[in-house]
C-alpha cells in the first residue's frame, strides 16, 4: 500500500482486532479513532525510515544492493520503483496530514458504499457543522475548533493516546523481561554443569599431584635407605 487511507476498513478493523487481543484496551468508537491514528503513524514512520534507507545510497544500483533485512527483495523492488515515481516525487512535495475532522469523516465514512457506517456517524450536529467549514460569512471557525464542538465529552486528546502509548511500552518491556528471565533460566542448569565439570578436573588434578608426590617420595626414601637404589629394588623383583 503506498498511503495509510489505501488499506479497506477491514483490514484495519483487523488490526485493531490484533491490539485489542494483545492488550485491555477499552472497547470504544473513540478509542478506535485514537488507534487507528496511531497505527497510521507508525506506517508512515516505518515507510519513512525506509525511504531515508533508500536515500542513503548514492546511485539506484547501490540501493537496490542494499536492501533493509527486514524487507523482502519482491518489497524493496516494489518501494524502490514508488520511490522514484513521479508521483511520489510529486506527493512528498504536496502531502500535508488530514486533520481531525478528516479522520473522523475517513474512519465513519464508507466510499465503496457511498455511505455513513452507521446512524450515528449521520447525526445532524454533525454534517451541520461540516457544512460550517465551507461557507465564508460570520466567524470562521478551524476543524480543530469544530470538532471540539462535536465530541467534547468523548474526545480521544494527547492525554488518551500517551496512556495507550504507555499501556503498549509497558506490555512490550514485560514481554522483553520474561524473554530475558527465560534465557536465564535456561543458562543456569548448563553453568552448573560446567561448574560441576571444572570442580571434577580440578580434583582429578590434585589427586594426580598427591599420587606424584607420593610416589616421588618413596622412590627417594628407597635411593636414601637400600644399597644400590632403585636398581637393587628391581632386581629383587
Amino acid at each position: 500500500m503506498e498511503k495509510w487511507s489505501e488499506f479497506d476498513k477491514v483490514e484495519k478493523a483487523t488490526m485493531i482486532s490484533h491490539i485489542r487481543d494483545s492488550f485491555k484496551i477499552n472497547r470504544d468508537e473513540h478509542v478506535d479513532i485514537a488507534l487507528q491514528s496511531e497505527m497510521r503513524n507508525i506506517y508512515r514512520g516505518y515507510r519513512y525510515r525506509l525511504h531515508e534507507h533508500f536515500l542513503k545510497h548514492a546511485t539506484l544500483e547501490e540501493a537496490i544492493a542494499n536492501r533493509p533485512h527486514d524487507v523482502t527483495e519482491h518489497e524493496w523492488k516494489y518501494l524502490i520503483d514508488h520511490f522514484t515515481s513521479p508521483k511520489f516525487l510529486r506527493e512528498e512535495e504536496t502531502e500535508v496530514e488530514p486533520n481531525r475532522l478528516e479522520l473522523w469523516y475517513e474512519t465513519h465514512y464508507n466510499k465503496r458504499k457511498k455511505g455513513w457506517v452507521d446512524e450515528k456517524s449521520e447525526d445532524e450536529e454533525v454534517t451541520e457543522l461540516q457544512f460550517e467549514i465551507q461557507i465564508n460569512g460570520g466567524e470562521p471557525k478551524t476543524t480543530e475548533e469544530i470538532f471540539d464542538q462535536v465530541l467534547p465529552p468523548k474526545r480521544v486528546g494527547t492525554s488518551e493516546a500517551a496512556k495507550l502509548n504507555e499501556e503498549f511500552r509497558k506490555e512490550a518491556a514485560e514481554a522483553k523481561r520474561r524473554a530475558k528471565a527465560a534465557e536465564k533460566k535456561n543458562e543456569a542448569p548448563q553453568e552448573r554443569i560446567h561448574m560441576l565439570e571444572s570442580r571434577q578436573a580440578s580434583l582429578e588434578e590434585s589427586f594426580m599431584d598427591k599420587i606424584r608426590t607420593d610416589v616421588q617420595a618413596g622412590l627417594a626414601a628407597i635411593q636414601r635407605n637400600m644399597p644400590g637404589g632403585i636398581d637393587s629394588l628391581m632386581i629383587l623383583l
